[in-house]
């Protein structure tokens, strides 16, 4: 069988379905290549939203059922401080069917559903066969709430199972077969479910761990986070749940009212649903001024000119420079030769538009209905100047 050459995967309950998408989306955007899948393992869905899930381009869904002895023999053993309390949280060990994936691809990168991906994750494949995220500071022991009875060095460094690289040089199946045996005989030791045995499965099996860095994947709360490929939301208060963060991050509030637009339901908090992407930024901002930059409409690390000097041009530049959100070639404005730079970017005549690579052109000039009539003039020109109608913004 011709394997595919990449998948990329992630675990969901009924309820984290936007979440789900939102990485899917993501990938959507920024990935350059052609041949890959998104399986997405659920629990069960709403027909709304199972239905929402497949329109989004290679976007596959799987119910992730287990064993009802596997299940109840788990519940019944694992401690209080383990993660698992609930049937629904049996879909921790959703992670181990990235090591099944391997029969049908090549690669495969196993992602939590609280990620946003924020640039392409071409070449990831490098890290493998094996490759996660280091759990700094904890150890192998840490995992677990007592050492199950197995011969290894459980004060050896732990990774993380968040974000995980895969390849098919990887005895797999055996694997595969061995996490989900070990999760059923050492339930009683479990405190990070999935990640406890995927951290005993590198020792018995000899693999070789790749560390992947932070500019691949890093915290939402890391200073590397404008830098990095994708950012993990592993705080307890969520993303969609907490304004500050949603300030911070626009376009996982972009991806969101995509995943309404493909048909998906609502995520459900106040924060998310009824703020505007307008209203979270001037909250971020802390501004009296409905001056704002449209970052739902302009994609992040896109290549921008903004149209316009003056007030409404310099309050977009001044946005987008603080967050790092694009990359501002330059500033056209009819009096260019006596502003010359703006915060280090150059300004250019609107004739010279055509000379620069750029992915959109935002135009900063107001839109009160006095005086629209001159962003609208700015809009003719642009398209009259062969501008494509879907760059002008």
């Amino acid at each position: 069988m011709l394997k595919k050459k990449i998948c990329y995967t992630c675990g969901i309950s009924s309820d984290w379905a936007f979440a789900a998408a939102n990485v899917a989306i993501g990938i959507n955007i920024h990935c350059t290549e052609e041949n890959y899948d998104i399986v997405v393992f659920h629990t069960g869905l709403s027909k709304q939203d199972e239905e929402a899930l497949n329109r989004i381009p290679h976007c596959l869904t799987q119910k992730y059922e287990m064993d009802k002895a596997f299940v109840d023999h788990v519940l019944s053993s694992v401690s209080a401080d383990c993660k698992i309390q609930r049937p629904e949280d049996i879909l921790r060990f959703s992670s181990f069917e990235a090591f099944r994936l391997l029969d049908e691809y090549e690669f495969v990168v196993w992602l939590d559903a609280d990620i946003l991906i924020q640039d392409d994750l071409k070449g990831m494949e490098k890290f493998g066969p094996f490759a996660a995220i280091a759990d700094i500071p904890y150890k192998i022991a840490n995992q677990f709430v007592e050492c199950p009875p197995i011969d290894i060095d459980f004060e050896m460094p732990a990774l993380r199972s968040n974000f995980m690289v895969l390849s098919d040089k990887l005895p797999y199946m055996d694997i595969y077969q061995w996490c989900k045996e070990r999760a059923y005989a050492y339930a009683k030791y479990l405190k990070n479910t999935d990640q406890a045995i995927i951290n005993l499965a590198r020792i018995v099996f000899g693999l070789e761990l790749n560390i992947i860095p932070d500019n691949w994947l890093c915290s939402s709360v890391s200073d590397e986070v404008p830098y990095t490929k994708a950012v993990h939301f592993d705080a307890k208060k969520k993303i969609w749940a907490d304004e500050q963060l949603l300030a911070c991050f626009p376009e996982w509030y972009r991806n969101y009212r995509k995943w309404l637009e493909y048909g998906g339901s609502s995520c459900g908090y106040e924060a998310t649903d009824q703020k505007t992407i307008t209203n979270i930024y001037r909250a971020r901002w802390k501004m009296e001024t409905r001056i704002l930059f449209p970052f739902h409409r302009i994609p992040c690390h896109s290549t921008i000119i903004i149209y316009g000097g003056g007030l409404y041009g310099r309050e977009y530049l001044a946005q987008v420079k603080e967050l790092d959100y694009c990359t501002v070639v330059a500033v056209a404005d009819r009096n260019a030769e006596k502003m010359k730079r703006i915060s280090e970017v150059p300004v250019i005549l609107p004739e010279k538009i055509k000379e620069i690579v750029f992915d959109y052109i935002v135009i900063g000039l107001s839109r009160e209905k006095e005086i629209r009539h001159i962003a609208d003039n700015v809009y003719e020109f642009l398209l009259n100047s062969g501008i494509p109608e879907d760059q002008i913004v």
